[in-house]
C-alpha cells in the first residue's frame, strides 16, 4: 500500500492522480451533491495546474513495466519531463481551471451538472497522460481517454450537441486508429525500444518503407 501512494504521488504522477481522484468522486457523488462536484473540480484543476508547475523544476523519468508481451516488447507506464511536456500539462490545468469557472454558471441545475465536472477533470489526466508520456503506447492511452471525456462532454450540450458529438468521435476515432497502427508498426520493427519518446529523433529511411508509412500516419493522426 505504502509503495502504491508513492507511486502514485510521484512528482511526474502527482497532476495525473489528483485529476484522476477528483474526477472519480465528482462522478462517485455527481447526483448527490452537484455543489460539491464544482469544488472538486476547481481544487482538482487548481491542484494538478500545482503539481505541473513543481515537475517544472525537473524530475526522474518514471517507469513500470506491467507485462512482456515478447522478448522484445514490453507494456509498459513510462512518463518523462520535457519543457514542451510541462507547457501542454499546465496549459491543459489552466484551461480546465476556466472551464471550470465558466460552467459553474453555465451548467448550474443540468442534470448532468456532476458528471461533466467528472468528465472535465478525467480529460484533464488524460491531457496530463499525453504532455508526459515517455513512449507512444502512454501517449496512445492518454489520447484516447481525452477523446472519449470530450465526447461524453459535448454529448450533454443542447439542441444538435448529441450529433455534433458523435461526428467529432468519429473523426478523432479514424485519427486514433492511425496513431494506432504506427505504433503496432513501430513495436513490431523495433521493439518496445522504438516506441520511447526520449530517445532522440530517427532518420524515416533507417526503417525502410516501414518508416515512411509510420510517418504518414502519425502525421495523419
Amino acid at each position: 500500500m505504502n509503495e502504491f501512494l508513492r507511486t502514485m504521488t510521484g512528482p511526474l504522477m502527482l497532476p495525473i492522480s489528483i485529476a484522476l481522484l477528483g474526477g472519480t468522486l465528482a462522478y462517485v457523488i455527481s447526483r448527490a451533491s452537484p455543489a460539491i462536484c464544482r469544488l472538486l473540480a476547481l481544487a482538482g484543476s487548481a491542484g494538478a495546474l500545482a503539481a505541473v508547475l513543481v515537475v517544472r523544476g525537473g524530475a526522474a523519468p518514471f517507469t513500470w513495466e506491467w507485462t512482456k508481451l515478447t522478448k522484445t516488447i514490453a507494456l509498459s507506464v513510462d512518463l518523462s519531463h520535457s519543457v514542451l511536456g510541462t507547457l501542454v500539462a499546465g496549459g491543459s490545468a489552466a484551461f480546465a481551471l476556466l472551464i471550470t469557472v465558466y460552467s459553474l454558471r453555465a451548467m448550474a441545475g443540468r442534470y448532468w451538472e456532476g458528471k461533466f465536472y467528472a468528465y472535465l477533470l478525467w480529460a484533464l489526466a488524460g491531457a496530463c497522460i499525453v504532455a508526459l508520456a515517455g513512449n507512444l503506447l502512454v501517449l496512445l492511452v492518454g489520447w484516447e481517454i481525452v477523446t472519449l471525456m470530450l465526447f461524453l462532454m459535448i454529448n450533454q450540450g443542447r439542441g444538435n450537441a448529441k450529433a455534433g458529438a458523435a461526428k467529432a468521435y468519429g473523426m478523432l476515432g479514424f485519427a486514433d486508429a492511425c496513431l494506432l497502427l504506427a505504433v503496432a508498426l513501430l513495436a513490431a520493427e523495433g521493439g518496445s525500444a522504438s516506441l520511447s519518446l526520449s530517445g532522440g529523433p530517427r532518420e524515416i529511411s533507417s526503417m525502410g518503407a516501414t518508416g515512411y508509412v509510420v510517418y504518414a500516419l502519425i502525421l495523419i493522426a
